[in-house]
């Protein structure tokens, strides 16, 4: 009877196979991390690049819009 429930029990697989398993896992996660935070980096960087040309190009608009009562007073007063 011994053989038959030695003969019945579940083979368990070595523990380096596991760990090798666990580390493929952990290494995908870790680089969908890193590329997310990379990813992130790079649209914080692009969304400063882009407010900064909007008030660059807000500001230019706003003197242009000047311009002309700017010689209209020196025309007027000088």
């Amino acid at each position: 009877m011994s053989d038959a429930d030695e003969s019945e029990e579940p083979v368990e697989s070595a523990p380096g196979e596991e760990a090798s398993e666990g580390g493929e896992d952990v290494a995908a996660w870790r680089d969908k991390y890193l590329r997310t935070l990379a990813e992130l980096d790079n649209y914080r960087k692009r969304s400063d690049r882009e407010r900064e040309a909007a008030r660059r190009y807000a500001l230019d608009g706003f003197m242009r819009d000047l311009l002309p009562c700017s010689t209209a007073s020196r025309r007027r007063w000088g």
